[in-house]
């Protein structure tokens, strides 16, 4: 079943997201203990090979159809963007309340920006849809945390 017209930007695409955030926080003490010496190293190799994989991804990318060495690239890079966001919060700590009230409305996060996508790519390109999507899905987002908010407060 597909829930987006377009294949590229599709549901299953970005349901990846969702599973990583989940494998981030039940592992993120596990993978922080097995690599707590090489925290650096591991910094050091991320930041090399993640643009490395990103050229080999923009090689065997073919818009018309997905294939499954673009999964498989998509997945490895993201298992690496982990590790380096694991990485960088050893070092610096990542709480504020614009994080936090980010983690209260990402489930409509999630859930709002594929249909944010699917609207917008008819309108925009490259750059400035990414930025746009991201402003209108978080946007969105919150309007729907207040909406819920003053749902439950009404009952």
């Amino acid at each position: 079943m597909k829930v987006c017209p377009n294949d590229y930007f599709g549901w299953p695409a970005q349901s990846f997201g969702f599973a990583y955030g989940v494998i981030v926080a039940v592992w993120s003490e596990r993978l922080l203990k097995l690599f707590e010496n090489k925290i650096r190293l591991l910094f050091i190799m991320g930041a090399i090979s993640l643009p490395i994989l990103g050229a080999v991804y923009l090689q065997v990318h073919t818009p018309a159809q997905e294939n499954m060495e673009m999964y498989v690239i998509r997945i490895i890079m993201s298992f690496i963007m982990i590790l380096l966001f694991l990485a960088v919060s050893v070092r610096f700590s990542i709480t504020s309340k614009i994080m936090s009230y980010l983690g209260k409305i990402n489930l409509y996060i999630y859930l709002l920006h594929g249909l944010v996508i699917d609207v917008l790519m008819d309108y925009l390109t490259d750059g400035w849809l990414i930025l746009v999507c991201i402003a209108c899905s978080v946007v969105l987002a919150a309007c729907f945390k207040r909406l819920e908010e003053k749902i439950m407060i009404d009952r």
